[in-house]
């Protein structure tokens, strides 16, 4: 029997056991669900929705709380922006899974953990292999889980009641899963690692890339600062627009057209709306402002025109090694493989044995003390620990 088929013949979980919550947007309501949750102890399962791809920024638009004892709240993070006093009686750990997008939004409306435990981090260190929710809870607890509604505009109004059902869901199993996951951590001995990896995760929140134009995807095919200037003011043009009118700036303008734009530098309006993604119905409505911002580049003058600053932290991308430098190439050949064997041992993916983020800085300025670099490099203990033998026998 395949493991699709095994998915298949799981039960799926497509309605919370005590029902669909309604949404909380008064601060009346919000009072009620912090006197529900203020006397209880045990942890809470927290999630939120966002709508990203469809708004400008990425703020939670809802927040899912679930606490054993007291049930699910489902809070209007639109319509309550302070969360501040609900966050004051959260006292005990936040089980998240994957909490990377999570993390700053909350902060945003004044919430921050005072300790956490990540669902997806903990069946990674068990060795599932599937680390969605869905697959998580396949894997561990034997259910499966209704995600039909992964990719909504969540800053609508009224939400439907099935999008309120998905994002109950969301929390549901959380608390359980902790549960089952921690009794698979301490027989493998891994609790400490899992608990090393949520305080780094604590401290270490995703931080979104900074939102500027050298950051465009494909920016690196303009090659001419009279190319460049016009990915700038496009990108420019497109970052106001987008935030006057509350949408993602790809759904305006793709960033594919704006490098269209720059590589085929056009003369008129006309050679403009030739180029496909100028004439999509979204950006055919603000044509006179991608023509303005063209010509605004074009006539800048040549001293002003910008390039494209290619400093940055840390190690190139490793693709680019080979040709660059190919005796630090060779040396991330042995660090992937001194990696690959300790996580074989282990029965886990080399990511989680060892970032290959910290792979590449071992790798890139040949180190003369590794267990320094890897400290340096925000390496936690338990890693340190598993892989340091194998890189110093390398060094040799």
């Amino acid at each position: 029997m395949t493991e699709e088929t095994v998915q298949k013949s799981l039960p799926v979980l497509r309605q919370p056991a005590s029902g669909v919550p309604s949404i909380i947007d008064t601060p009346e309501g919000l009072a009620g669900a912090i006197e529900a949750m203020s006397s209880l102890t045990t942890p809470v399962a927290i999630d939120t929705e966002r709508a990203q791809g469809f708004r400008y920024d990425g703020s939670a638009r809802l927040v899912q709380i679930k606490r054993p004892g007291a049930g699910i709240f489902l809070i209007d993070s639109e319509a309550l922006s302070d969360l501040r006093p609900l966050a004051d009686v959260l006292d005990s750990p936040w089980i998240f899974h994957a909490p990377g997008g999570d993390l700053l939004p909350l902060a945003e409306l004044g919430m921050v953990p005072p300790s956490l435990f990540d669902t997806e981090l903990a069946a990674r260190l068990t060795g599932v292999e599937s680390f969605s929710l869905r697959g998580v809870c396949e894997a561990v607890l034997g259910v499966s889980l209704d995600k039909s509604h992964q990719n909504e505009d969540w800053s609508l109004r009224p939400l439907p009641t099935d999008w309120l059902r998905y994002a109950a869901l969301d929390v549901e199993l959380l608390p359980q899963l902790r549960e089952a996951l921690l009794a698979r951590l301490e027989a493998l001995g891994r609790l400490d690692w899992a608990e090393q990896e949520f305080g780094y995760l604590l401290t270490h929140p995703n931080v979104p890339k900074a939102n500027i134009w050298q950051n465009l995807k494909g920016v690196s095919r303009a090659k001419k600062p009279e190319q460049l200037a016009i990915v700038q003011e496009l990108w420019n043009t497109r970052e106001i627009l987008a935030e006057e009118l509350d949408i993602a700036p790809s759904r305006l303008l793709s960033s594919a057209g704006i490098i269209a734009a720059a590589l085929t530098n056009p003369g008129t309006r006309r050679k403009m709306q030739n180029i496909e993604e100028f004439r999509r119905p979204r950006a055919r409505a603000h044509t006179d402002r991608w023509w303005t911002a063209i010509r605004r580049a074009q006539e800048l003058p040549r001293e002003e025109r910008p390039t494209l600053d290619t400093h940055r932290e840390g190690p190139p991308p490793a693709r680019f090694w080979k040709r660059q430098d190919p005796k630090a190439f060779e040396r991330l050949q042995k660090v992937r493989e001194a990696v690959t064997k300790v996580a074989d041992s282990l029965k886990l993916a080399p990511e989680i044995v060892l970032e290959p983020r910290v792979q590449r800085i071992l790798a890139w300025d040949e180190p003369r003390n590794t267990e320094e670099t890897l400290v340096l490099a925000d390496a936690r203990p338990w890693q340190i620990e598993q892989v340091l033998p194998e890189l110093v026998a390398i060094e040799g």
